[in-house]
């Protein structure tokens, strides 16, 4: 099991130039400020949000990752917009990544929706766990200098509308470098991290049953070299209970299902079933979401779920 590990890790260590690196998550239709700072303040309440993922379950250094996220709606100088926070902490087997990120949007009314303009800056900081025991191998060669950190930034698009939304992004925008000394045949590692880039957009649909609702979105994410798609149907009911089942292509299938508590606390739960030859040794994946969002003041909108602008 070490030695299958180690493999999937190298790769994604060492082939870095082609290896889609940021961190993915069964409920990303809750978390469009996670991978498009425009959509910061675009509820026009202050939101928080918190999801734990734990990929392949049963694998021994497998990956987990924790993200918060807080946006609010701002108004600066006469224009509407947002302003946020998105801390990950993302580890895999001997890597630990931590990034915290500041987040601006400006916002302009077109149509019949409005548009949001954004862009983060931040600090990504590496660090390589000298402890970590390799399969087979009597020494580590990981570098020396196991921690760095850079600046990194992002950009992206957001257009919502009353029963519809689209977006587009792309993070690691000036692909920051990683330059890593190492003992093992006196050489220099470098690692980037590679522009990434979502395009993303859902629908809203009401049903001939009052209570329900139906909305389709999808997320397709590339790094430049390889893309990968998800396809989401998800289906509320009254409001207050939604479920849905997400296709990841050539990775899995996501089912997720959550509530709302309160009208303004949502909680939901998702699990991975694995499609990968990974499932043979993992009992797939798990992943776990709050979100809260609320207004100062007493005269706050309240959430509702039936709408895509809530997501």
């Amino acid at each position: 099991m070490k030695k299958i590990l180690f493999s999937i890790i190298f790769i994604l260590l060492l082939n870095f130039a082609y290896s889609q690196q940021d961190a993915q998550f069964g409920h990303y239709m809750f978390n469009n400020v996670a991978f498009n700072p425009a959509y910061a303040g675009m509820n026009g309440e202050v939101c928080l949000g918190f999801t734990s993922h734990q990929q392949w379950r049963g694998f021994e250094g497998a990956p987990v990752t924790n993200l918060m996220t807080v946006d609010s709606n701002v108004k600066l100088l006469g224009h509407e917009g947002g302003v946020g926070l998105k801390i990950l902490d993302d580890r895999i087997g001997f890597v630990k990544n931590f990034n915290i990120t500041g987040i601006f949007s400006y916002h302009k009314d077109i149509g019949t929706g409005t548009l949001g303009i954004g862009f983060d800056l931040g600090i990504f900081n590496k660090l390589f766990e000298p402890e970590w025991e390799f399969p087979d191998q009597s020494e580590s060669i990981l570098p020396t200098d196991s921690r760095k950190m850079v600046f990194d930034m992002g950009g992206g698009l957001f257009y919502k509308a009353e029963n519809f939304y689209v977006g587009a992004s792309s993070t690691h925008l000036i692909r920051p470098k990683f330059n890593f000394e190492s003992d093992v045949g006196g050489t220099a590692s470098q690692i980037f991290l590679t522009n990434h880039y979502y395009l993303t957009g859902a629908y809203n649909i009401q049903l001939a049953n009052a209570l329900l609702d139906l909305t389709p979105s999808f997320l397709v994410k590339s790094d430049g070299t390889s893309v990968q798609t998800d396809i989401n149907l998800m289906l509320l009911y009254n409001k207050k209970f939604w479920t849905g089942v997400t296709y990841r292509n050539e990775d899995a299938l996501v089912f997720f299902a959550g509530t709302s508590v309160f009208n303004n606390l949502r909680i939901g739960l998702a699990y991975d079933l694995t499609l990968s030859r990974i499932r043979t040794v993992s009992t797939g994946t798990f992943e776990a979401y709050v979100g809260y969002c609320f207004s100062f003041g007493g005269d706050g909108v309240p959430q509702k779920y039936h709408n895509v602008k809530s997501l």
